[in-house]
């Protein structure tokens, strides 16, 4: 072990005004603290692998996460001559028992000590210091060198903006994550057991939580105001050596709408730390956006989560917060520069450059100047309760690339928040959206959420098939592709009209709406106009409403069909109600009642929500109508509709999402049927026959186009085609549900 005195008193200075100083013993007090190596550096790191300095100093402190009290750090000067800020964090050791077991507290095995993790991203020699500042003063203490090998590693992730923006590794190469949200385990060895599932499929990423019900939540009311959990910590400490390990990374997200709530749904506020009951500073759930001492313990936080977890390679992005919007008394503006304050502050502290972000919940008012924020990296996406899921994803995709030029990843999905998924037991819309999201511009594979389903029906072997497609692709410089699709008429088919929710509530949603609908193709992007949201016209209190908001959709039936009402959502309270009013060229159709529940007992609500959100289908002859519907209620329902049998059979049923350039394609085909919603419907997907592809701007000569079986995952046939006048001509067999292929120039004419 290594030991160096403190230097005399002298005023605290920030951090990047200090210099390196290498201390004489000579004149230093008696009393001084004394910085003492335990272990350096190893002598040759290779790159992007974690080396590790641990170090104690001679005294205590009040709160050792506190950089106003304690500044302890290390930097490092690379071969190129750039200068490395690698924060040192405290720490106390426990057993592996403790740190494997679900308990909540523990004994450390020694005191608290200082580590510095660090990996570099240069080969060469490199140099080191330690340097400490507190208030009597400032230490510093040489290390010996050490050298940075090469690698195979694939580095570090980043996020590129651009019109195709893209997750890639710093190396080279697409980041294309294939994974789920975690939320669920309650031990590593849960954990464990489900990265040997992901191992057998092809599957190399995942989404946690280190907020409340967490086995990682460090920092909770039960420590002192500002600081954290260690036992916590260590658990963290290994999740992260073990994903490292296998291969994964992963994505945590620090904070849940949920922890900021004195209401339901999910309450928490009141174990929060930083609650004033608790010691905090917070007085009400919006100050921790606006409160100076909120702020300035959280990136405290910030800091030392990037200190310990930073160096890690497997972390591809560090999720500030979930459903912000959710929180108590919700103050868009406010919220929006919390989350550009400490975005750029955690930038500030992150020497390696993670990708930054946030969510907001996907059916609620959002933001959106929030994703706009340059100190944001990703647009976090959430999408439940879609029809067609492919419809929704891809133009989600579409419309966020060209708003904010960042990559736009799904975070969050399901057919619905809640557990009703009994209706999907084949998983259709699982397949749809794994295949369907990358394919269309999307980051990697959906997050979705009730893993839980997920094992139940058995359902990975979807993710596994889509890893086999794509293994070894590399989908850096490929952009969305637009073939142009036609299949052999017939005229027993209409497809039906699925209208897509808006990506963000329309300011316009409020007054009487009036939407004409065509019937000669499909939707190619959401109807700007649709509200999500169809008002009463009254409010619960009885008052007239100001949102009220009749639909009234102009439509023109192909064939005789129907109009499907699927409520995803009924307001509160449980005195009130929705009562829709359908009626049909002035004549009433159906008149559709929807009751609410009491917010305060928010699992009697998920269960009144499940009982009343049902499927009403109201019948329509061919022709030219006006469908109003009106919700003469006091509740507000979100519904979702379809129009079943309203194109004209000339319209191709043929759903086809890409990327590509002009020698190569990736591509998925759907059958416009083959969704789960018409699949609960008791309905099966009409054969597509005849059908082919046309895709532009390819280059001259001959192609070979290989079909995958997108259920086992596995190339089912080839074959080879000529690209003449830049169009590649791509016949396909007839379709039941969905195919894939990759199309590949290979040189001459065939």
């Amino acid at each position: 072990m290594r030991s160096w005195r403190r230097r005399a008193r002298r005023p605290l200075v920030p951090w990047s005004a200090l210099a390196l100083v290498c201390l004489a013993a000579g004149g230093v007090p008696a009393d001084a603290s004394v910085i003492t190596l335990k272990s350096g550096m190893p002598g040759t790191v290779a790159r992007c692998a974690r080396g590790q300095i641990t170090f104690s100093l001679d005294r205590g402190y009040a709160n050792p996460y506190d950089p106003a009290e304690v500044d302890a750090r290390a930097v490092f000067t690379a071969p190129s001559g750039r200068r490395i800020v690698a924060h040192a964090y405290a720490f106390r050791p426990y057993s592996k028992a403790d740190i494997e077991g679900g308990a909540a507290t523990a004994v450390p095995l020694g005191d608290m000590a200082w580590q510095v993790r660090f990996s570099p991203t240069e080969a060469g020699r490199y140099r080191a210091a330690l340097e400490v500042v507190d208030s009597t003063g400032t230490a510093a203490l040489e290390l010996p060198g050490f050298e940075c090998v090469p690698s195979g590693d694939p580095g570090f992730i980043r996020a590129v903006a651009g019109p195709n923006g893209r997750a890639v590794y710093e190396t080279g190469g697409m980041f294309l994550p294939i994974g789920e949200c975690l939320w669920m385990p309650r031990s590593l060895e849960q954990f464990r057991r489900e990265f040997d599932l992901y191992a057998q499929n092809g599957m190399n990423y995942f989404r946690f939580f280190t907020s409340h019900d967490s086995m990682f939540f460090f920092e909770s009311a039960r420590q002192p105001t500002g600081q954290y959990d260690q036992l916590a910590l260590s658990r963290l400490d290994r999740l992260f050596e073990e994903v490292s390990a296998r291969g994964l990374a992963v994505m945590p997200c620090l904070e849940m709408f949920a922890d900021f709530r004195v209401t339901q749904p999910y309450p928490y506020w009141d174990e929060n730390p930083y609650n004033r009951r608790n010691g905090g500073p917070c007085a009400k759930v919006s100050d921790f956006f606006t409160s100076a001492d909120a702020k300035r313990l959280y990136k405290n936080k910030l800091r030392y989560f990037a200190a310990r977890y930073g160096a890690y390679s497997a972390l591809f992005c560090v999720q500030l917060f979930a459903e912000a919007n959710y929180t108590e008394n919700y103050d868009m503006a406010a919220v929006r520069l919390w989350h550009k304050e400490m975005a750029g502050y955690l930038r500030s502290v992150d020497p390696y450059g993670h990708p930054i972000s946030t969510s907001m919940a996907a059916w609620d008012s959002q933001d959106k100047a929030l994703f706009a924020l340059p100190e944001l990296d990703l647009v976090l996406n959430e999408v439940y309760n879609a029809c067609d899921f492919a419809a929704e994803l891809s133009q989600d995709n579409a419309e966020i690339l060209k708003r904010y030029r960042k990559p736009v990843f799904l975070a969050e999905t399901g057919i619905t928040f809640e557990y009703f998924v009994a209706n999907d037991p084949a998983g259709i819309h699982i397949h749809n959206s794994v295949w369907a999201n990358p394919m269309s511009g999307g980051v990697g594979v959906p997050s979705f959420w009730w893993t839980s389903y997920i094992r139940e029906r058995n359902l990975l072997p979807h993710f596994g098939a889509f890893a086999r497609f794509i293994a070894g692709e590399d989908l850096v410089g490929l952009h969305p592709v637009s073939p142009r699709v036609s299949v052999k008429r017939d005229d027993s088919v209409h497809p039906d009209l699925i209208l897509t929710f808006p990506y963000q509530d329309p300011p316009g949603a409020k007054g009487p709406q009036t939407i004409e609908l065509r019937n000669d193709r499909h939707l190619a992007a959401e109807i700007p106009e649709l509200p999500r949201n169809l008002y009463g016209r009254t409010s619960p209190d009885g008052r007239p409403s100001s949102a009220y908001n009749p639909l009234t959709l102009v439509t023109d039936f192909a064939a005789d069909g129907a109009i499907n009402i699927h409520p995803r959502w009924v307001g509160a309270p449980a005195s009130a109600e929705a009562e829709l009013h359908v009626t049909i060229d002035g004549v009433p159709a159906k008149v559709i009642r929807y009751t609410g529940c009491a917010m305060d007992d928010f699992s009697a609500f998920l269960a009144k929500s499940k009982e009343v959100c049902v499927v009403t289908s109201v019948p329509v002859s061919k022709g030219r109508h006006r469908i109003v519907l009106d919700n003469h209620g006091s509740l507000f329902v979100s519904a979702a509709l379809d129009l079943t049998n309203y194109l004209k059979s000339s319209v191709p049923n043929l759903r086809v999402l890409g990327m590509g350039n002009s020698q190569r394609a990736f591509l998925w085909l759907q059958n416009r049927d083959n969704t789960w919603w018409r699949n609960a419907q008791g309905k099966r997907p009409r054969r597509l026959a005849g059908a082919g592809i046309s895709l532009p701007d390819m280059e001259a000569g001959a192609y070979e186009v290989e079909w995958w079986d997108t259920y086992s995952g596995a190339p089912i046939r080839r074959q080879r085609l000529n690209c003449t006048g830049g169009i590649l001509r791509i016949p396909v067999e007839p379709l039941e549900t969905d195919t894939a292929c990759k199309v590949r120039r290979v040189g001459g004419a065939p």
